[in-house]
């Protein structure tokens, strides 16, 4: 794995962590865009009626830095969503979909 930052779209639920890397943020949220309309309808607006992380779907992004911690860093404010559980599945199978897609010059 070459040195630098990687930006990490996430899709959290039924106790699973799942990352998509992209190169860019800019390409992280464009993909973040993406999921976020697709799935708007099951959107949680209200976090304070979330009783468990049971109930939800988490869709965010997270740099990570390879290699040394890079001088002068400042934290990065990410993107976060929370969708009906219900949802999981089809949001996983769309975010794998997509990072194909547009990786696809990048798959060897």
């Amino acid at each position: 794995m070459e040195k630098g930052t990687t930006y990490s779209l996430e899709v959290n639920g039924e106790g699973t962590h799942n990352s998509f890397n992209y190169e860019t943020m800019s390409k992280a949220s464009e993909a973040y865009k993406f999921l976020s309309g697709k799935f708007s309808e099951y959107r949680i607006n209200n976090k304070s009626s979330v009783t468990s992380d049971e109930e939800i779907v988490q869709l965010t992004i997270s740099d990570m830095f390879i290699g040394t911690f890079p001088i002068n860093t400042a934290a990065s404010i990410v993107p976060e969503d929370w969708f009906s559980k219900d949802v999981y599945e089809e949001m996983l199978e769309a975010a794998r979909d997509y990072y194909e897609k547009t990786n696809e010059l990048a798959i060897d």
